[in-house]
């Protein structure tokens, strides 16, 4: 959502150690092939308050945990 970044890159990847809600910053990343790719991403105000609604959702804070489990 209000990324630009490709859906599969967003569900099947993110974590919660890759969102910096202080920053506003995801960082996403992809794989292709054996080959892993890290980029910075800007959050929306739309953005921050769902994540924060997601984290406040989930019981386990974990940071490797995925963030759309």
């Amino acid at each position: 959502m209000d990324t630009g970044v490709r859906r599969s890159s967003l569900l099947d990847h993110l974590r919660w150690q890759d969102v910096y809600l202080d920053e506003e910053l995801i960082i996403v990343t992809a794989y292709k092939r054996k080959n892993k790719q890290q980029w910075p991403v800007p959050m929306t105000s739309r953005l921050k308050k769902e994540l924060l609604k997601l984290r406040l959702q989930r019981k386990n804070n974990n940071p490797d945990a995925l963030v759309f489990e």
